[in-house]
């Protein structure tokens, strides 16, 4: 497992990140592997982004979709 190399991925990707998740990089390391990678920050921490934020998580979850729909 240790030698596993993950293919790229072409296709588009929404990856839903926390506001308050401390990272290096926005991308979480992702975009090497993603290169049509789509960065949604959403307010709140690991939790509160789905409980306390949800409707705003919700909102941008359905851009996302909307959007998808569009280009399929």
């Amino acid at each position: 497992m240790s030698r596993y190399v993950p293919p790229r991925y072409a296709g588009p990707v929404a990856l839903f990140r926390a506001e308050h998740f401390p990272a290096a990089r926005p991308d979480l390391g992702w975009s090497a592997l993603l290169p049509r990678l789509q960065v949604v920050v959403v307010p709140g921490d690991h939790h509160s982004c789905i409980t306390r934020h949800v409707a705003a998580f919700g909102a941008h979850l359905d851009e996302v979709l909307r959007r998808a729909e569009t280009l399929s």
